[in-house]
């Protein structure tokens, strides 16, 4: 009971005695003097004196109030902290507020509170996985992601004698596949790590439990380490949660290779204990040759014969139709990928990339396409393509916008998978480009099929790798619209590139983007393939100074979405930008090579005068029809050299015929760069080929046009008036094109 007394105290300042008036005080009534001497000698509390109940004539000691609870008026479990076991387990009941409806889960939380005996012991609880930003891997051998946990854990204050969050704390994921059907095996070793703050062994602390509402996989939420990078201490986090029933990291060096055994448990025995022992026997194995503890169904048992009796048993001989699990000297992961590549010290160099399938987009379809993709893998410096979280991503600013898709910057956190010498290791933080596509969430067989058209090379190559690089694919969780994410172009489209740099855009350097335009063009109409949709958005720059771009890999094509084969071309819509569409395309007759072709004579227009196409004036039928009779845009002779000028009216021709293909191109645009730069014997050297006449006058053309434009620079209008109706994005083309189907040209 309490009261309030009057408690005498040393007054520093007046060297006397004086009382502490309205004291609220404890009050403890014992029945004998004898149990009064014993409480007052041990107890630890403050003891300001003993009275009596003048009623009952019991005998009251007096203690400080701090010293007991108020709520249960029960002593402290610590005094020091006011801190009330009971009272705090019941009222972290009340705040951990969780929904998981797993009973063993709920039970587990129940049971790890009730281990609480001292205030600055962890706080276990339920984590909604929304709560986690910032999650990137830092495992490498097992799954084990470092994050964010914006709410953070409960601590106790001392100050403020309750329990509070400390916000944005950094914590460790360990991340349990196959671990939607709880076993007595995961509560056990839940049960096994401390929740004690202070405690100085090896064991873990442990925060709490989440789970991954995609997968519905659960996750182990521990203290975060300094030194998680450490293989020591990624092993230590294996070592006190779940050592994996599922899967079996135990490495084995064996000729240097590391290995893993990988334990199917699609099984059940319907016993709790049974399929106990079986993941105990599993955990085990430490050597490739031990056998495999497993779940038998009876039915796979053919020719059963009894052989002996005794007491207890029975023994019969039978015929396993299946037979026992064995090790087959093979890299024990869902697949795995053994290429050969040559070295100049190594031939036939092999290398081995361990393809973890614990990942699942949640569409059946796209699983598929990232195998697929993965399987195509032959260099070792070739892209990885594989499922990203949404949540690895960071920093997402959107950077542009078409007909068919969103495009974001972001930055990867966990980053690409690249061969370094002699190991897979991932670039951090990578800048990547994030395209959303409209209305995916109903994914296709043609969009992935489209998907496939572009490139996972990463090495260098003089002739190819122009198409852009995709590193895999994503989807946003709120509009289930999937996204894929490229490689990041510093210096955007060569629309908006042009309008920064077109001053010091000078003529070498303009042959020399051409060239790289018509190098990626070449490469797609090598594979039997279209674009379809070829125009300078689609031009993305890799650096966004001109000054950077005396380099011979200096542009990527991109949206290959419409790309396919020249065999199998569907003909029911056209996409694209009108200026840049063939005029047979136009109407609706089959896309081929040479509409592409078409479209590059644009874009040699637009790269020759900094100006687009038909930009004074609407995009609408009435245009389309003018380019069916033949009008192109108008050419200035000084301002473009002859023979450029040549080759872009050949490329949009009106008969697709006589248009050259891209290899003939590639060779005109390589002559014109090679006459217009180099001497008589740097020409001969590249070349193959004496430097005539007609190569001197082709240098002579180009310098001339260089002239005219460092002349005419002043005048040249960047911002030149563009018709509000210039539309330079790609949309569906059949409401202009419907009433084009007769030939234009006869």
């Amino acid at each position: 009971m309490e009261g309030w007394s009057i408690i005498l105290y040393y007054n520093n300042d007046r060297y006397e005695f004086k009382r502490n008036q309205n004291k609220k005080v404890n009050l403890k009534r014992l029945n004998s003097s004898q149990n009064i001497t014993n409480e007052v000698k041990v107890s630890i509390i403050k003891t300001y004196g003993v009275t009596q109940d003048l009623d009952t004539k019991d005998y009251i000691i007096v203690f400080e109030n701090e010293c007991y609870c108020e709520k249960c008026g029960k002593e402290f479990t610590d005094i020091n902290l006011k801190w009330c076991k009971t009272c705090q387990v019941n009222y972290l009941k009340n705040i951990t507020i969780w929904t998981n409806e797993n009973g063993k889960i709920k039970n587990l939380i129940r049971e790890m509170q009730l281990k609480i005996n001292k205030p600055y012991y962890i706080v276990f609880e339920w984590i909604p996985y929304n709560q986690f930003s910032n999650i990137e891997e830092i495992g490498t051998f097992v799954k084990v992601y470092s994050a964010t946990w914006k709410d953070g854990p409960l601590h106790y204050d001392s100050d403020k004698y309750e329990y509070i969050r400390y916000q944005n704390e950094v914590v460790a994921l360990k991340c349990l596949y196959d671990s939607q059907n709880i076993t007595n095996v995961f509560l056990n070793e839940v049960r096994s790590s401390s929740i004690n703050h202070y405690c100085n062994n090896s064991t873990t602390k442990i925060y709490g439990i989440s789970q991954n509402p995609y997968t519905k996989n659960y996750i182990l939420v521990f203290k975060y380490c300094e030194n998680n990078d450490s293989n020591d201490n990624n092993e230590n986090y294996e070592n006190i949660t779940i050592k994996d029933s599922y899967v079996l990291a135990n490495w084995i060096s064996e000729n240097n290779v590391l290995t893993t055994v990988k334990i199917l448990t699609n099984w059940i025995s319907g016993n709790e204990q049974i399929d106990y022992l079986i993941q105990e026997m599993q955990l085990k194995i430490n050597d490739l040759h031990n056998i495999v503890f497993e779940w038998i169904p009876y039915d796979e048992f053919n020719d059963i014969k009894k052989m002996d009796e005794c007491n207890l048993s029975e023994i019969y001989l039978a015929i396993w139709k299946n037979g026992p699990l064995y090790y087959k000297n093979q890299i024990g992961f869902d697949y795995v990928l053994v290429f050969q590549y040559y070295e100049p010290v190594i031939k036939n160099k092999h290398i081995i990339i361990k393809i973890l399938t614990n990942w699942t987009s949640g569409n059946e379809k796209i699983d598929d396409l990232i195998k697929e993709m993965q399987l195509k893998i032959n260099k070792p410096n070739d892209i990885v393509f594989e499922w990203i979280p949404y949540n690895q991503f960071s920093n997402i600013k959107k950077i542009g916008e078409g007909g068919f898709s969103k495009v974001y910057f972001a930055t990867w956190r966990v980053g690409l998978l690249h061969y370094d010498g002699n190991k897979y290791a991932r670039k951090r933080n990578k800048k990547v480009a994030l395209k959303c596509l409209y209305k995916s969430q109903n994914i296709t067989s043609k969009f992935l099929n489209e998907l496939k058209a572009y490139s996972i090379e990463n090495h260098y190559n003089y002739y190819t790798n122009r198409i852009l690089k995709i590193y895999g694919i994503s989807q946003n969780p709120d509009t289930k619209e999937f996204i894929m994410v490229f490689d990041y172009a510093e210096g955007g489209d060569l629309n908006h590139w042009m309008n920064k740099n077109y001053s010091d855009f000078d003529w070498l350097r303009k042959l020399l983007l051409l060239w790289n335009i018509i190098n990626g063009l070449r490469e797609i109409h090598q594979k039997r393939m279209v674009h379809r949709d070829f125009h300078t958005g689609n031009i993305l720059l890799i650096n966004d100074d001109v000054k950077d771009y005396m380099d011979d890999n200096i542009v990527h094509i991109s949206d290959m979405e419409l790309c396919g084969d020249v065999s199998n071309i569907d003909q029911n819509n056209n996409y694209g930008v009108i200026p840049y569409v063939a005029p047979e395309v136009l109407k609706e007759e089959p896309y081929t090579q040479a509409a592409d072709v078409y479209s590059f004579g644009m874009i040699m227009y637009f790269v020759g005068t900094g100006k687009q196409p038909f930009s004074d004036c609407a995009h609408d039928q009435y245009l389309a029809i003018s380019i069916c009779n033949g009008n192109r845009p108008e050419v200035n002779e000084p301002e473009i050299p002859k023979c450029y000028s040549k080759l872009m009216k050949e490329c949009w021709d009106s008969t697709p015929d006589d248009r050259p293909d891209a290899e003939k191109i590639f060779e005109s645009i390589n002559l014109f760069y090679s006459s217009y730069k180099d001497d008589e014997s740097d020409f001969k050297r590249y070349m193959k080929i004496e430097k005539e006449q007609q190569h001197y006058e082709i240098e002579k053309q180009f310098k001339e046009a260089e002239e005219y434009r460092i002349s005419n620079l002043s005048s040249f209008d960047k911002s030149i008036n563009t018709h509000t109706q210039a539309i330079y994005k790609s949309r569906l083309l059949n409401p202009f094109t419907k009433s084009l189907i007769i030939d234009f040209t006869k």
